[in-house]
């Protein structure tokens, strides 16, 4: 700065803006003394924000603890169950050596976090999903501490919420009670009777769905979108919760594309001729020995010249419709040009498809400009359990 090798504002702007020492946290404000340029004197305030931080930290904190808290009394075994997902999330980020795998897994502790109202910790895993694009490097140790204990933190906390009621509880509409009874009354095997009881521990895809559009609806709102119309329809679908688990923690990714990258805002829908507020319809079925699920939007569709450039600079193939699909799965890919705290880094549907994968799935891309988009997951029937059917609606009803 003394010797104005750079631009003195431009020599100003490289200094420390903060800096921790002792166990203290300091800002630094830097005021340029004196006429002329280069100033003759250089003010340096320095300003202990120890204590705000702390406050600011605590103020985040429990922020995070009413969202938890809300999500608990409206979901309890869905936070349950997330908790024991991102817990694998992050012990598979101790021990997980390669980079690619490593961005996938703090993308989705990142998405996951998000959703259910841990911000403080997706915020975490957002800077560092950002150090290492930077940089271009692995996850370091101390970003792996970093995160280990913010979210054995959180746990300690969580914990303390749920407490120690019964978890072993099941979960039976009306419908499915009836269709058991109807079975023992008709004097069906008991085989049947006894298969229908057996589903009964299993997970109801349809709680699933309709969390994944609790997550949208709150994912829209953060974005100061209109809420989508969310439409569930499952048909009785159960599965076996530790089988699909890590597909239910990886769908965060594809409702946030939906929501984030999908659905426009109500000015340019209406610009459009769309109803003001999107609409976002979550499917499960089981037909000729395959098991689907599918997530349908309607908004702007997707950017497949976007998805084309950025293949070719990745040294894709992108001379196909084909190849364009596969690239959208490749990590690094993205549409946007931004990167922000919901998306951009083309890291989320890379992870989404390796969680299909794991369980021997496919993955069906429908998208068309201004009409939509529909990601359809299909899988051999073997991997799914008992069906049964879904209980009757009333005329009109629609689940959401």
């Amino acid at each position: 700065m003394a010797d104005g090798v750079l631009p003195f504002e431009l020599a100003l702007d490289q200094m420390p803006a903060r800096f921790a020492a002792e166990g203290r946290t300091f800002d630094v404000l830097y005021t340029p003394v004196g006429f002329g340029a280069p100033a003759k004197f250089l003010l340096v305030i320095f300003n202990d924000v120890t204590e705000h931080l702390a406050r600011e930290r605590a103020d985040r904190e429990q922020k995070d603890l009413i969202a938890i808290f809300q999500r608990i009394l409206i979901d309890r075994v869905g936070v349950e169950e997330f908790l024991a997902e991102a817990t694998k999330l992050v012990k598979g980020l101790e021990t997980e050596a390669d980079p690619v795998v490593q961005r996938r897994l703090v993308h989705t502790l990142k998405g996951n976090s998000a959703m259910y109202g841990l911000a403080t910790l997706a915020d975490l895993a957002h800077d560092v999903e950002t150090q290492m694009a930077e940089h271009e490097l692995p996850l370091s140790d101390g970003q792996r501490a970093l995160l280990g204990d913010a979210w054995r933190e959180v746990m300690t906390r969580v914990e303390q919420l749920l407490g120690t009621s019964p978890k072993d509880q099941l979960e039976i509409r009306r419908g499915e009670l009836g269709v058991v009874l109807t079975l023992a009354r008709s004097g069906a095997p008991t085989t049947d009777v006894i298969r229908a009881l057996e589903s009964w521990t299993r997970e109801r895809a349809e709680r699933r769905l309709e969390l994944l559009g609790r997550q949208a609806t709150g994912l829209a709102r953060r974005l100061g979108k209109s809420e989508p119309t969310i439409v569930v329809d499952a048909e009785g679908v159960r599965l076996d919760a530790p089988v699909w688990a890590n597909f239910w923690s990886a769908m965060v990714h594809a409702v946030r594309n939906a929501v984030d990258h999908g659905l426009e805002d109500s000015d340019s829908r209406v610009k459009a001729g769309k109803p003001p507020a999107g609409r976002i319809a979550f499917g499960a079925r089981r037909r000729d020995g395959q098991l689907a699920f599918w997530i349908e939007d309607d908004g702007r569709g997707i950017d497949w010249n976007a998805v084309k450039v950025r293949a070719a600079a990745l040294g894709r193939a992108h001379d196909t419709r084909a190849a364009l699909v596969e690239a959208l799965f490749v990590d690094g890919v993205s549409t946007r040009d931004k990167v922000n705290a919901v998306s951009g880094r083309g890291v989320g549907l890379a992870a989404l498809r390796q969680a299909v994968r794991a369980l021997n799935g496919v993955i069906d891309v429908e998208s068309a400009a201004g009409k939509g988009t529909v990601l359809r997951f299909t899988f051999d029937e073997n991997l799914a359990t008992h069906v049964v059917p879904p209980e009757p609606r009333r005329t009109g009803e629609v689940r959401s």
